[in-house]
Parts: structure tokens; sequence; C-alpha cells
């Protein structure tokens, strides 16, 4: 392995060749070089497949997590007969409703009219207030 690093870096020693075996070992030297670079890509490419094989493994449990959780949250939320009664038609689409409440909403327009009502009334009781205020003063 330290003979591998150091080649990659040009390390080599040629001197024992002599000169008469120099065009095998720059030849020896061209092909260990483009080996060498081959190897790493290699182990590049398999160090990042096995990063992306991991992060795709925890995406696929959070998700199947983040799916059990939004199915448990409504079923909390429905009432229990509806569901029934979707799940024997074989519905898979659930709808809750505030309970107390038809369709239309009527109660709640009621409640919100009732509260515009006594909204109207405190600020007429303040307005009178402030004009008795005004005249003693």
């Amino acid at each position: 392995m330290l003979f591998s690093y150091n080649l990659s870096l040009g390390a080599f020693d040629t001197a024992g060749l002599g000169d008469k075996h120099y065009p095998l070992a720059a030849c020896l030297f061209l092909i260990a070089s483009i080996f060498l670079i081959v190897i790493m890509l290699n182990f590049l490419v398999a160090v990042i497949s096995d990063t992306f094989a991991r992060v795709q493994e925890v995406s696929m449990n959070t998700m199947y997590q983040n799916m059990a959780e939004l199915i448990v949250e409504n079923e909390d939320i429905a009432d229990q007969d509806e569901l029934r009664k979707m799940d024997s038609q074989g519905d898979y689409l659930y709808m809750s409703f505030i309970e107390g409440l038809d369709a239309d909403g009527e109660e709640i327009d009621i409640e919100i009219d009732d509260l515009r009502n006594m909204l109207e009334d405190k600020t007429e009781n303040i307005d009178n207030q402030i004009a008795k205020l005004l005249e003693i003063i």
C-alpha cells in the first residue's frame, strides 16, 4: 500500500535499473498510474454509493413513519361509527366534522353573530360612559 501511495505521488527509483531499462520503467510507471487512478475512482464510487444507500433507507423509513403518524392522527380525529361505516363500504377517504355542527356550519354563524352583537353592545356602553365623562368635564 505504501509503495502504491509513493508511486501515485511520483516517488519511484529507477537508479537500480540503469539506462538500459529506463523505457520499460517509464512504461510500467504509466500503466501503474492509470491502474491506481481507476482503483481510487472505484473506491470513491463505492463510498458515495454506500452513503447514498444509507440515506435512501433512512428517507424511506421516515416517509413510512410520517404516513403512519397521519393515519393514527386521522383515526383519533374521526368519529368511530363513521370510520366503521366507511371501512365496511371500502372507502379510503375519511372526513371529519366538528361535533354538534351541521355541514353548513350554521351554529358557527349564529355564535359569530352573537359575539358581534355582544361586542357592539359593549362598544355602545363604553361610548355612553365616555360621553357622560365628557359632560362632567
